[in-house]
């Protein structure tokens, strides 16, 4: 599951690899991720793993792969909401690369009031991003959403 260009860099990194690509598929519809997914696994019974990449699509193969009871396939992908990290800690994801709202907002927010008051900013901007496991969800839970005030 994956959007055109960030899945032109994940076959980038995996390119000389032993690692096959059976099928690529997309949707940001999380039931219908869910059905794909439960399609590529009765295809593939021997898949090994899935990557996504974002929180729609990992929750909607997460459902898929409980549904099915393969627990075995690693499904790795890009977000950490909390309803991902709670599959982390269940096992039906195997992990998932962080990014942190709080301080991309306040980068963002930075750069507007920079450009607002006529200062220059950056063409970029290089961001946090972390690796959540299931060693580690309740840490970086706390630390992804500490200063979220939405709760």
């Amino acid at each position: 599951m994956a959007h055109r260009r960030t899945r032109a860099r994940f076959e980038d990194a995996i390119a000389g690899s032993a690692i096959e690509i059976v099928a690529r598929q997309a949707s940001d519809d999380q039931a219908r991720v869910q059905d794909l997914v439960s399609g590529i696994l009765i295809a593939n019974p021997d898949l090994a793993g899935i990557w996504c990449t974002f929180s729609n699509q990992i929750v909607g193969a997460a459902d898929a792969l409980r549904i099915a009871g393969r627990k075995g396939v690693v499904l790795t992908g890009i977000d950490a909401d909390r309803s991902i990290i709670e599959r982390i800690k269940r096992g039906w994801v195997t992990g998932t690369a962080a990014q942190f709202p709080a301080e991309h907002g306040r980068l963002a927010a930075e750069a507007a009031f920079a450009h607002l008051a006529g200062q220059p900013v950056q063409d970029r901007y290089e961001v946090p991003v972390g690796l959540v496991t299931p060693e580690n969800a309740d840490a970086m839970s706390a630390r992804i959403w500490k200063k979220m005030r939405s709760e």
